[in-house]
Protein backbone atom coordinates (compact mmCIF):
# COMPACT_ATOMS: atom_id res chain seq x y z
CA UNK A 1 0.00 0.00 0.00
CA UNK A 2 1.34 3.34 -1.14
CA UNK A 3 1.78 5.71 2.09
CA UNK A 4 -0.06 8.35 0.61
CA UNK A 5 -3.27 6.42 1.82
CA UNK A 6 -1.49 6.07 5.11
CA UNK A 7 -5.23 8.84 7.03
CA UNK A 8 -6.66 5.40 5.75
CA UNK A 9 -4.80 3.28 7.95
CA UNK A 10 -2.39 5.66 10.26
CA UNK A 11 0.05 8.44 9.83
CA UNK A 12 3.24 7.06 11.45
CA UNK A 13 4.67 4.49 8.79
CA UNK A 14 7.03 1.69 9.91
CA UNK A 15 9.06 -0.92 7.62
CA UNK A 16 8.52 -4.46 9.25
CA UNK A 17 12.03 -5.59 8.34
CA UNK A 18 14.37 -2.71 9.39
CA UNK A 19 11.94 -1.40 12.80
CA UNK A 20 12.38 1.45 11.81
CA UNK A 21 8.97 4.19 11.66
CA UNK A 22 8.81 7.70 10.30
CA UNK A 23 6.53 10.59 10.51
CA UNK A 24 4.84 12.55 7.77
CA UNK A 25 7.68 15.02 6.23
CA UNK A 26 10.57 12.45 6.55
CA UNK A 27 12.58 11.21 4.17
CA UNK A 28 11.22 7.36 3.84
CA UNK A 29 7.46 8.74 4.33
CA UNK A 30 6.40 7.75 1.15
CA UNK A 31 7.39 4.27 0.66
CA UNK A 32 5.70 1.38 -1.19
CA UNK A 33 6.48 -1.77 0.28
CA UNK A 34 4.89 -4.60 1.42
CA UNK A 35 6.70 -4.32 4.81
CA UNK A 36 5.12 -1.36 5.33
CA UNK A 37 3.02 -1.43 9.08
CA UNK A 38 0.85 1.61 9.86
CA UNK A 39 0.50 3.00 13.34
CA UNK A 40 -1.75 5.62 14.74
CA UNK A 41 0.75 7.68 17.05
CA UNK A 42 4.16 7.20 17.71
CA UNK A 43 3.83 5.61 20.92
CA UNK A 44 2.31 2.58 19.38
CA UNK A 45 5.00 2.31 17.40
CA UNK A 46 8.04 2.43 20.08
CA UNK A 47 5.72 -0.29 22.04
CA UNK A 48 5.44 -2.71 19.18
CA UNK A 49 10.11 -2.30 19.53
CA UNK A 50 9.98 0.32 16.44
CA UNK A 51 12.55 3.12 16.92
CA UNK A 52 12.21 6.26 15.05
CA UNK A 53 14.47 7.53 11.77
CA UNK A 54 16.85 9.56 12.60
CA UNK A 55 16.10 11.66 9.23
Amino acid sequence: MNTADANAQGVIVGNANSMIYHVPGQRGYRMNSSNAVYFNTEAEAQVAGYRKAYR
